[in-house]
């Protein structure tokens, strides 16, 4: 299952986005800061990153289906265009 990459410094914020988005499999890391991100990066690898102020993207109350199909949508786009480079290569 494809790994997300959390950053976001308020607490509760982090904590609704790992929640929603880890009853869809996925595997999750938060970071409260982009420097700790970067850090984590520097050794490992993820699929997607979110950062702070993604859920000022979707209405009131937060939406996280909404957010669910975006993710979906993030990681297959990234997938194809995986795939076609591969082919290209």
């Amino acid at each position: 299952m494809p790994h997300l990459l959390i950053v976001e410094d308020e607490p509760t914020t982090s904590w609704a986005l790992a929640e929603g988005l880890a009853d869809d499999g996925y595997t999750i890391d938060t970071f409260r800061t982009a420097e700790d991100a970067l850090a984590w990066l520097k050794t490992n690898r993820s699929d997607l990153v979110i950062s702070a102020g993604v859920a000022e993207c979707f209405s009131k109350p937060f939406a996280v289906d909404a957010l669910r199909r975006s993710v979906r949508r993030a990681i297959a786009n990234a997938d194809a265009r995986r795939a076609g480079m591969k082919k290209a290569a």
